[in-house]
């Protein structure tokens, strides 16, 4: 038995060895053949050697079929095909692609046909040095070229620039050896129509705006779809659907095709909101723009620099609440083709563990070209580890942003986002390891730290989340409804009672008096408003009693997932939203004549204010997070507590939600980081 197991372990050894050399033979021959096609060329020559010497540890993505995603890409696909085509089979002009209301119900139903099967996420890597062949790198280098020497917009970019950012075969690991063919082909009447503009930040703006009439770029489909992530580069194409990084690998797939030098950038994770960020960059002309993102919570779009980096809607003043107005950037890192010596990947010792996003040797740090920035010098709880991380908060871990070699016992990080809360840290393996103390890098540069005070101070809660301008504008969607009675059938008598004039954040009383009895309740707004309420609550007099009044809706009864039974259902995440189809008024038919007292109105929200009969535990930092109780939340009220002065805070709903943010706490209000 002992040698039959020594055999299983030397072959199993022998094939592996085998296998490697495989690979290396195939990479070698292939590399020896493009170097002989290309060896009296040498522009070509040195275009080749740049791809065959920086070829190696990429890997791509190469679905598994046998993981029971297939049926939703099969469905994205038919429904692309659907939206691309005319009755007559012809190409539409215009947009072309799905409406996320019809998608989502697609995607759906195939989760409710098919969730008796496991689906897992199915997708594996193959090395490149193993899948590509001598004839696709040359083509691809012939692509290259010849967008070089044919349009007027890639003709003046430098060579260096031309190598990186228009040359490779690949942007990330969601690629197709033939991209430069496909979009060459796929773009030619546009590049026909664009003439002699050699601009190439306008040739990218009419590719990005043609991109958007068939690609739909939908930021919470990993979180309702987790199983199909990460997506090859035919289900990203095909499917016409993703997230910010398959968005923005397709566009900067396409930019590269039609000879546009495009840079694929991250923020590794936003400063104040839960979440990575991916866009995209054309690099010409450099240093032609001096407008950078200060971080500063203002009133200001700065989208046109970093995509998704503010928030749509109008400016509004509250004085009991922080409005969140952006999303703080703390560092931008370049993912390019070639190995980076100074990255992390490249210096660290072998067997140094290293956080996931900065295991890859192909980031540079561009914050410098996005950021008013600051740089900082940070003291050490522990001399003897080398690399430190400047991490951001995130609910589940805090998250690495960027990372520094350890010096005497301290730390320099440079060129920072500024108005961030930060930790230092360690990585283990696991987690993340306190380095010192979280601190505040405020608009000036100058750090805070948060130093939990043996004094104590009363804390009155509204909210475990940031409010954001978003979240107003939502809000203001119920503004101005009007609401009316009557009791006749044909609402000829209707008189109106109330009209919601106030903005209102979170579920609000508003008591009526002396009105008549009435069967008929009308929720009336403009023909032009699409609004949107997230719970409505009628009171009446019962046998004297205030008891909650329920009725059939008729009128404007909304659209999929978003009908009129969400007004009523006690969930104060789902909302209603009006339907373009539907008159501008809802009816709601009590059967009987009632006295109505009050009405209750919870605008569209977030759900991250105080929810009655939830419960809340609130905890601060100190090397970890302590608790400092447990509280019920009951409507209309702050959650009360006591806690040290200068500390972080966290505020948890542990009933239900995911969305909560650290904050700090002075002049009787909450600001959240």
């Amino acid at each position: 038995m002992k040698s039959t197991l020594i055999s299983v372990i030397f072959l199993s050894i022998f094939l592996f060895i085998s296998c490697v050399n495989d690979k290396t033979r195939y990479f070698e021959s292939t590399k020896a053949g493009v170097i002989e096609h290309y060896k009296d060329d040498s522009l070509r020559l040195e275009a080749a050697r740049y791809i065959l010497n920086n070829i190696g540890g990429l890997k791509h993505l190469e679905d598994d079929e046998n993981q029971g995603r297939q049926p939703y890409f099969d469905f994205l696909k038919k429904l692309a095909l659907q939206c691309e085509l005319d009755r007559n089979g012809k190409k539409k002009e215009g947009k072309r692609k799905p409406e996320k209301e019809i998608y989502i119900r697609g995607l759906d139903s195939i989760f409710e046909a098919e969730k008796q099967r496991s689906v897992i996420g199915g997708s594996r890597l193959i090395e490149d040095v193993s899948y590509l062949s001598q004839e696709q790198i040359q083509e691809n280098i012939e692509f290259a070229f010849y967008t070089r020497q044919n349009f007027p917009w890639s003709k003046k970019v430098d060579f260096e620039d031309f190598k990186e950012y228009v040359l490779p075969y690949r942007v990330t690991d969601a690629y197709s050896p033939q991209s430069k063919r496909i979009f060459l082909e796929e773009y030619k009447p546009l590049v026909d129509s664009i003439g002699s503009i050699s601009d190439p930040h306008e040739v990218a703006k009419r590719i990005k705006d043609d991109i958007h009439l068939w690609f739909k770029e939908d930021g919470v489909l990993g979180a309702r779809y987790p199983f199909l992530f990460p997506m090859t580069f035919e289900n990203i194409f095909n499917g016409r659907v993703g997230t910010c990084y398959e968005a923005t690998t397709l566009r900067v797939e396409i930019m590269r095709a039609l000879g546009i030098p495009t840079a694929f950038e991250i923020v590794p994770h936003w400063g104040n909101v839960g979440a990575r960020h991916y866009f995209y960059a054309v690099i010409a002309d450099k240093n032609n723009s001096t407008e950078l993102i200060t971080n500063e919570n203002i009133h200001r779009d700065t989208r046109h620099i970093i995509t998704g980096s503010s928030y749509v809607g109008e400016k509004y003043d509250s004085p009991n609440n922080q409005i969140i107005y952006n999303k703080t950037v703390p560092k931008v890192f370049r993912l390019g083709f070639a190995v980076n010596p100074k990255s992390l990947a490249a210096l660290a010792d072998v067997d140094e563990p290293i956080p996931d996003f900065f295991r890859n040797d192909r980031l540079k740090d561009v914050t410098s070209e996005y950021l008013e920035t600051a740089s900082i010098r940070l003291q050490l709880n522990n001399s003897e580890k080398k690399t430190v991380y400047l991490t951001v908060f995130s609910p589940d871990e805090w998250q690495a942003v960027d990372w520094s070699l350890a010096n005497n016992g301290y730390a320099e990080f440079k060129n920072v986002g500024k108005n961030i809360v930060y930790l230092p840290c360690y990585y283990n393996g696991d987690y993340m390891v306190p380095a010192g103390p979280p601190f505040l890098l405020d608009m000036q540069g100058e750090t805070h730290h948060f130093s939990p005070s043996d004094e104590q101070i009363a804390l009155n809660l509204d909210r475990k989340y940031r409010l954001s301008i978003h979240n107003i504008s939502n809000a203001r969607r119920s503004q101005g409804i009007r609401f009316s009675v009557a009791n006749k059938a044909d609402l000829s008598d209707s008189v109106q009672i109330m009209t919601l004039d106030s903005l209102i954040l979170k579920m609000t009383r508003f008591p009526l008096d002396n009105l008549q009895e009435s069967r008929y309740i009308i929720c009336q707004f403009e023909p032009s408003q699409k609004i949107s309420i997230a719970e409505l609550e009628f009171i009446g007099l019962i046998s004297g009693k205030e008891t909650k009044l329920k009725g059939k809706v008729s009128g404007n009864k909304g659209g999929y997932n978003k009908s009129a039974e969400m007004l009523f259902d006690n969930d104060r995440n789902t909302f209603y939203e009006s339907s373009e189809k539907g008159p501008n008024y809802f009816v709601i038919d009590l059967k009987d004549p009632f006295q109505l007292k009050e009405i209750r109105i919870c605008p569209r929200n977030d759900t991250n204010d105080v929810l009655p009969g939830d419960t809340y535990e609130l905890f601060y930092w100190d090397s970890k997070w302590v608790s400092l109780g447990i509280r019920k939340g009951i409507d209309y009220k702050s959650l009360e507590f006591v806690g040290p002065k200068n500390a972080l805070y966290l505020l948890k709903n542990i009933s239900r939600g995911v969305e909560e943010r650290i904050f700090s706490y002075h002049q009787e209000k909450q600001y959240f980081w």
